[in-house]
C-alpha cells in the first residue's frame, strides 16, 4: 500500500469517526436537555455540544473530542449537588411548586446511558471508513 492510499483510507476513517463522536454527542446533548434542572429554562437552553479542533488542553485534535455543557455560573452546582430539591413533574402539580423539576447529573447519567451505544458506533465508523 502506498502512502497515498494509506493517507486516503486514513482520512475516510477520520471522516466516519468525527460523525459518529458528533452524533453520539448530539445524542447526550438531547437526553441531557430532558433531565436538567428547570426554572424558566436558561440551563436548559444553554446546554450545548461542539466538535473541537483542540482539546482542553489546547492540542490539536482534529475535530475528535466534542465537547458539552454550560456556560452559566451555576451550571455545575447543578449538576453535581444532590441534594437540591428536583421535584418531578407529578410532585410539582401536587404540591403547587414552581416548575424546577428533573434532576442534578444531567450530563454525567446521559453519558453513561449512552457510553456503550457510542463506542459501538465509533468502532462501526472505523470499520466503514476501512471497507470504502
Amino acid at each position: 500500500m502506498s502512502r497515498l492510499q494509506f493517507s486516503i483510507i486514513l482520512k475516510r476513517v477520520q471522516n466516519e469517526v468525527i460523525t459518529a463522536i458528533r452524533e453520539g454527542g448530539e445524542s447526550v446533548v438531547k437526553e441531557a436537555v430532558r433531565l436538567v434542572p428547570l426554572d424558566l429554562g436558561d440551563l436548559q437552553n444553554s446546554i450545548q455540544g461542539d466538535t473541537s479542533k483542540s482539546t482542553l488542553t489546547g492540542e490539536k485534535d482534529n475535530g475528535m473530542t466534542y465537547t458539552i455543557g454550560s456556560a452559566l455560573p451555576y451550571a455545575y452546582i447543578q449538576h453535581e449537588n444532590l441534594a437540591f430539591n428536583h421535584p418531578s413533574l407529578k410532585n410539582r402539580r401536587k404540591f403547587n411548586m414552581i416548575p424546577n423539576g428533573r434532576q442534578a447529573k444531567y450530563l454525567e447519567q446521559p453519558i453513561n446511558e449512552l457510553r456503550d451505544r457510542i463506542i459501538d458506533n465509533i468502532n462501526t465508523a472505523v470499520k466503514r471508513g476501512l471497507n470504502k
